[in-house]
């Protein structure tokens, strides 16, 4: 199988097992008149994936069977097997394991998991250093990646924007303790190989990939540009009042980059909605974990218990109410997310066995 182009984009030992493993599964009156091939999908367009193999870029649909049975809907990143019709269609069979997802809480307050992108080592969450700076939006952004199983790091922007860059590293390096912070100035390519070598292969393993997510007008295509060392994202010019952009990028897509690397382009966010498990919000707030461990009570709220480690670091001067009471309202937002999704799942194994039942029913009769 000539996967050496595929393993540019992430493609390992593991996933190869994977693969056959799922061929095998199949059993060879299956795979007898059926080509199998395994691709990463670089682009969705409703019902339309368009699929990266090793010898090129085919559109593909979903068989009717993947349809009904799939656990995974694909998304982008996520490796998928696909019977091959010819160089440029295929029909999709099934979708490999995620190792990571980055996901959000769908817009409009419904409670629905939205993927963002699929099997990605890095989140490189772009702020620019203008109107666009916001800690409170970062936080949230960090507590979606802590979720995701990815690493996020955090580029600013635009750092010729203001008189001193190093302000905004120190601001932001206070509100997301361990995450890496870059300083990039995408329109010049300044910083862009900083981002470059996160996602490039190492000598003895596969290559990275990388998914950039940010308000619109922040710099995330204009980034992609420089790296990839071609023009292929629209950009324009932000609004001179409120310095925001216009939504250039409109479709998730994965690109190689030049030596290899993945890197996954995204619309700007209006909303960063919630989802994911309430510890997420403890590894993004890992300072006021930390002092947690040393409250008298396991089960302090850190709010009006004696011995509170947490009040105790405020009075000091140590943490700022500012950061805490960002930290309370994630808490709290994550805790009724979670519920919610509680619910949601409950709901559907309902609908599930009562569809099991009216099948029994008629089938029985």
């Amino acid at each position: 199988m000539q996967t050496d182009y595929l393993k540019l984009i992430g493609w390992d030992d593991n996933r190869e097992a994977e693969f056959t493993h799922f061929i095998q599964d199949r059993g060879s009156a299956d795979t007898a008149e059926k080509r199998l091939v395994p691709g990463r999908v670089i682009g969705v367009h409703h019902d339309i994936f368009e699929v990266q193999t090793a010898e090129g870029r085919s559109l593909c649909t979903p068989t009717g069977s993947f349809r009904q049975s799939a656990a995974l809907w694909p998304a982008v990143g996520d490796w998928a097997v696909i019977s091959s019709l010819d160089r440029e269609s295929g029909v999709i069979t099934g979708v490999l394991e995620r190792r990571s997802a980055l996901s959000r809480g769908a817009s409009g307050g419904k409670t629905a998991e939205q993927v963002i992108a699929a099997n990605i080592d890095y989140v490189f969450i772009v702020t620019g250093l203008d109107n666009d700076f916001k800690l409170r939006r970062i936080e949230r952004y960090i507590t979606l990646v802590w979720n995701s199983g990815a690493v996020p790091v955090i580029v600013l922007n635009k750092a010729d924007l203001v008189p001193d860059p190093t302000e905004y590293v120190q601001r932001t390096a206070e509100s997301a303790p361990g995450v890496d912070i870059l300083l990039t100035r995408a329109l010049e390519g300044d910083g862009v190989e900083a981002v470059r070598e996160y996602l490039q292969p190492a000598a003895a393993g596969p290559a990275a990939t990388g998914v950039l997510v940010g308000s619109s007008g922040s710099g995330k295509s204009t980034l992609t540009n420089q790296l990839l060392d071609l023009e292929v994202q629209q950009t324009r010019e932000v609004r001179g009042g409120d310095q925001r952009g216009r939504h250039t990028t409109t479709t998730r897509t994965l690109f190689v980059l030049p030596g290899g690397g993945a890197l996954i382009d995204t619309p700007g966010l209006r909303e960063v909605g919630l989802w994911g498990e309430e510890s997420a919000v403890d590894e993004s707030f890992g300072d006021i974990a930390a002092l947690a461990e040393a409250c008298r009570f396991s089960d302090c709220t850190h709010q009006h218990e004696p011995g509170c480690a947490v009040q105790a670091a405020i009075r000091r001067g140590e943490l700022t109410d500012e950061r805490f009471q960002a930290y309370l309202k994630l808490k709290r937002e994550m805790a009724y997310v979670t519920d919610r999704q509680e619910m949601l799942r409950k709901k559907e194994e309902w609908h599930k066995q009562i569809s099991k039942e009216i099948r029994r029913f008629y089938r029985d009769r």
